[in-house]
């Protein structure tokens, strides 16, 4: 391969890399922007489903009965959503896909109010408004 060919390509290859970031770009300023709290969709609300399971499973205390109960309807929940969002992919429904986050979000936390004790739904409240990341000091979880 002789040198200009080679120049050729990785030109090429750059075009192609460089219309791939702005097209990433454009289609992300289109998405809804979570807002402080997790009040719009957003990953915070993609995520509510593993990160109170996550808390339900180790760090509310949560007898073997409220697991029980709580199993199947996340297993519901994380089954519907899922299908929701891939036919609202397929269709390219943005709204769709906020629609699934939300349903599953709402199913979720009116079965965890039933379920949890004052005490665990106050620490579950907590542990949901300290974010995702792991931004700043102190503690992640854990049964303490």
């Amino acid at each position: 391969m002789s040198r200009k060919t080679t120049y050729a390509g990785l030109m090429a290859f750059g075009v192609m890399l460089l219309a791939a970031v702005v097209i990433t770009m454009a289609f992300a300023q289109d998405q809804p922007q979570p807002q402080p709290g997790g009040q719009r969709g957003g990953m915070r609300d993609m995520m509510y489903l593993e990160r109170t399971w996550t808390a339900v499973s180790f760090q509310l205390e949560c007898t073997t009965e409220q697991i029980a109960q709580l199993q199947p309807v996340y297993a519901t929940a994380l089954q519907t959503r899922n299908d929701a969002i891939k036919v609202a992919r397929e269709a390219q429904d943005r709204d769709g896909v906020t629609a699934a986050v939300t349903e599953c979000k709402t199913t979720l936390t009116e079965k965890l109010q039933e379920v949890l004790t004052d005490e665990q739904w106050t620490k579950l409240d907590e542990l949901m408004s300290q974010g995702m990341g792991m931004r700043g000091g102190g503690g992640g979880g854990g049964n303490g």
